[in-house]
């Protein structure tokens, strides 16, 4: 801790510029866009009288890849579609199968 004599107001000068650039033209600076886009996507799951509707909830823009396993530790997982969000919701058919599966999503 740094001491002072009382009194002596404390003054703190800074100054911090960012520089971004707007590849996509929408007004948003990629630094601030790219941090928005780094938010995970979201999975809801609805069962249907033909198997599964997963819902993936992100970024309207980004590229999801849905993928399943047989265990959640497979080394493997088997990508079931893959989707470019064109809102910040998706629904997808999956298909009935005879054993469980999980599910997950990866930003593509």
């Amino acid at each position: 801790m740094v001491s002072r004599p009382r009194g002596t107001p404390i003054i703190s000068i800074g100054v911090l510029v960012l520089s971004s650039e707007d590849e996509d033209a929408n007004g948003i600076l990629d630094l601030v866009e790219n941090e928005t886009n780094s938010v995970p996507p979201t999975l809801g799951a609805e069962k249907t009288p033909d198997g599964l509707r997963i819902t993936i909830t992100a970024m309207p823009g980004i590229t999801c890849e849905l993928q399943s396993a047989q265990d959640l530790a497979a080394a493997v997982w088997i990508k079931e579609q893959s989707v470019t969000l064109t809102s910040d919701q998706v629904s997808l058919a999956v298909p009935a199968a005879e054993s469980k599966r999980f599910f997950r999503v990866l930003v593509e």
